[in-house]
């Protein structure tokens, strides 16, 4: 039996009528204690940035890992999911080098390792929110003072109090590249223009339907880490350093946008190749891997 969450971006619905249509009983549940503890089901939860949402559906996540269900995504991938903290502490080695700092000392010895600009992030946040480009000295100490003071101002009216992470800047990037793989078999890549006046990504998002050498590097990356981290539902964002792709962080899920996305796989080892999907199937992919028992 498959299980859906009834979150309020209605994913878990999507996933119903998925299954309809693919003649496959999907079950919307609200809360844990409504999905059966043993037999052979398949629970997907669509994780909210919102802070409201997000810890209660960690929480849940928690709650079903001690059940004998297949989660989708994994408890790994909920726990890091909207904690960049967390994720970098776990992929530091395919990131950009990041300081995190907990007192006004440490951020001053940081100091004497970053070259200006440098990003500034909360461990928190979606679409580029709580993310901020530091030019000088006097911007970071600006944000010394705040952090380990009164907070800086975060989105959805929060505070980022007692903590900075701090990360190095590739320059020379004019956009993000989302990679989104489902069941460490189904990728498709789609490329986030920066804005005019800072280099954070728009809602400007252009679909990726053929592949070059770096398109194809992004892919071997991205899969190379769901592989070893056992990452089933995972959307990884790159920049790149001398045409290497570098992870800034990953999510779950897959981009909701009206465009039409190739989505590759490799058949038997031999390189990417299109598929006969495109993002628009997704729903219907997550279906098909829970059948097929893909996802592990």
């Amino acid at each position: 039996m498959i299980f859906a969450y009834r979150d309020t971006s209605k994913w878990g619905e999507r996933l119903v009528q998925a299954g309809k249509k693919l003649g496959v009983d999907v079950c919307l549940f609200n809360e844990s204690n409504e999905v059966p503890s043993k037999g052979d089901h398949a629970v997907f939860v669509h994780m909210n940035h919102r802070p409201e949402f997000r810890e209660n559906n960690k929480r849940m996540m928690h709650e079903l890992s001690e059940k004998e269900v297949t989660l989708i995504p994994t408890l790994l991938e909920a726990q890091l999911y909207d904690d960049k903290i967390a994720q970098y502490k776990l992929l530091y080695e395919h990131m950009p080098k990041s300081y995190i700092i907990q007192s006004v000392k440490e951020a001053e010895d940081a100091l004497n390792e970053l070259n200006f600009p440098f990003i500034s992030k909360a461990s928190t946040g979606a679409g580029s929110s709580n993310v901020r480009l530091i030019h000088n000295k006097l911007a970071a100490r600006e944000e010394i003072k705040l952090a380990f003071g009164e907070g800086i101002p975060l989105h959805f009216g929060q505070k980022q109090v007692d903590y900075l992470f701090w990360q190095h800047f590739y320059e020379g990037n004019d956009c993000t590249w989302r990679v989104t793989i489902i069941a460490n078999k189904y990728v498709c890549i789609s490329r986030r223009n920066n804005r005019d006046d800072l280099p954070f990504p728009t809602g400007d998002v252009e679909a990726i339907n053929t592949l070059n050498s770096f398109t194809k590097k992004l892919m071997d990356k991205a899969y190379s880490i769901t592989k070893n981290h056992n990452f089933i539902l995972c959307a990884m964002d790159f920049i790149k350093d001398k045409n290497e792709p570098i992870l800034l962080e990953i999510s779950v899920g897959w981009p909701m946008k009206k465009y039409t996305n190739s989505v590759f796989f490799q058949p038997k080892g031999k390189g990417w190749e299109p598929s006969i999907y495109t993002n628009g199937d997704f729903f219907d992919l997550v279906i098909k891997a829970i059948t097929n028992k893909e996802f592990h």
